[in-house]
């Protein structure tokens, strides 16, 4: 047992200064988040996420409403029903309509996507059109897609479950596409009718295509080293296509999507923070939103914007209650909707962000001057089962820094973080995302004078003990989101 101790030690030990800068304290652009609520129900669960979003800010989304007690079998389980925030408030479409819908997309006349049982369909809070089902042996289709003129785009079973890629014209015709595969999906249509989606294999990666009525189903380039994709939209003049691509990743041996871009029917892979991240829907600016694994065990929503890929919390001010965000449809306004998570409550709510001039601050990466070292050796607590090890950080230059003062635990190792017991967070708005990371104790002033030293004490399992723990200090001082 001392010979571990002493080999966690040697990791823990090391004085450290901090490296480089790691990035600028204001944000170019900002967002204001709008908490969308929830449809009133009884619901064991309560909540709710956005999954469509057009140029005048309505949403289109699904809410839990009501719990349901199975009569036979006793299992509880929560209701949901599809929701259109409209200048404010919430319409229980299903309500309105009288019949349980399901709504994906929402184009500028406010006309929504989705389905009406098994059938696909399109539909506003005042009438629905149900669209044609697949000409053999029909089963179930929904509508994924939709565009200006309320063409719309998806897929199609039949009752051999074959699933396939089609566009249904606003009259409801339906249009499968020459494609032969294992199964299909179109995933988006512009307003010219161009249909992008992809092509799908049992046995290999799925294929994206993009199809017109002049040149058919085509493929979509990839870039270079990756070996498929899904487009998951297509901006209504057809300019962008965002999606993902699957890469290789030879450090870890494995497969990861990269969120991708396409124009002109080049693409781009626009993945730059996390392991592997999905693109689903872009505008005809340039911005694109989706999802991105920051670490093998958290996820957070990003939004690509200027040629850079920042997580939601990057653009949201510090003193917002919501985290956690996961966007799925980005306007050519501006607009973005997904779900996030209040902070206060726990639950999960559809949110709408809408662009913002404020102008955000965030800490300052500390580069020099800090270091960073252990207090003598760790204490086992038998109560807990772990190490409390405590640390100085020390400012070792002739000027006072401004407080609150964090400490970010990059690379911590093992390779996640889940044998840290305690730490005030997980890194977001810096680089690198997904750190955890804890707050120096430099006393009531807020401030860490020339020469003084602050404290923060860490506490770790036996298991990460035994691994051997170390981590790279990154010093960030300053108020704002972390």
């Amino acid at each position: 047992m001392p010979l571990v101790r002493k080999a966690a030690l040697s990791c823990l030990g090391l004085a450290a200064l901090l490296g480089l800068g790691l990035r600028p304290a204001v944000a170019q652009s900002s967002y204001t988040v709008t908490d969308l609520g929830m449809l009133p129900g009884t619901a064991q669960f309560p909540s709710s996420a956005g999954f469509g979003v057009n140029n005048a800010g309505q949403v289109v989304g699904s809410s839990t409403t009501d719990s349901f007690t199975d009569p036979v079998f006793g299992f509880t389980y929560d209701l949901t029903s599809t929701f259109l925030y409209d200048g404010g408030a919430l319409t229980d479409v299903s309500a309105a309509l009288g019949v349980a819908v399901s709504g994906n997309a929402i184009n500028d006349s406010g006309v929504i996507s989705g389905a009406i049982g098994n059938d696909a369909a399109y539909f506003t809070t005042s009438g629905a059109t149900t669209l044609q089902q697949y000409p053999t042996d029909p089963f179930f289709a929904f509508a994924i897609g939709i565009n200006s003129s309320s063409q719309t785009a998806g897929y199609a079973y039949d009752l051999n479950f074959n699933e396939y890629a089609v566009y249904w014209d606003a009259d409801g015709t339906i249009h499968p596409l020459d494609i032969v595969a294992d199964f299909a999906s179109a995933e988006g249509i512009s307003d010219a009718g161009t249909v992008v989606g992809f092509i799908g294999s049992f046995s290999d990666f799925n294929q994206p295509f993009i199809y017109d009525s002049v040149n058919g189903v085509q493929s979509l380039a990839l870039p270079v080293n990756t070996f498929g994709g899904i487009p998951y939209s297509i901006t209504k003049d057809g300019s962008k296509i965002t999606g993902a691509t699957v890469a290789f990743d030879a450090g870890s041996g494995g497969y990861y999507y990269h969120a991708t871009s396409w124009t002109g029917g080049v693409p781009t892979d626009i993945n730059s923070i996390g392991i592997g991240s999905i693109g689903y829907s872009g505008n005809a600016s340039g911005v694109a939103v989706g999802l991105t694994a920051i670490t093998a065990a958290a996820s957070e929503g990003f939004i690509y914007t200027g040629g850079a890929m920042h997580t939601v919390d990057y653009f949201v001010d510090a003193a917002s209650p919501f985290s956690a965000f996961t966007v799925y449809s980005v306007s050519d306004t501006g607009f973005i909707t997904g779900v996030a998570t209040n902070t206060t409550t726990g639950q999960q709510h559809a949110i709408l962000l809408t662009p913002s001039t404020a102008t955000l601050t965030y800490p300052v990466a500390i580069p020099s001057g800090v270091t960073v070292t252990p207090v003598g050796k760790p204490k086992y607590t038998k109560t807990t089962k772990t190490w409390l090890q405590t640390f100085n950080v020390k400012n070792v230059t002739a000027s006072d820094i401004a407080g609150p003062v964090y400490v970010e635990l990059a690379n911590l190792a093992p390779v996640t973080y889940a044998t840290l017991q305690a730490s005030l967070g997980v890194s977001m708005a810096v680089t690198p995302v997904g750190q955890p990371y804890v707050t120096v104790n430099i006393g009531s002033d807020n401030v860490l004078s020339a020469g003084e030293t602050g404290t923060f004490t860490l506490s770790f399992s036996v298991v990460a003990l035994r691994a051997g723990t170390g981590f790279t200090p990154h010093v960030f001082a300053g108020p704002g989101r972390l």
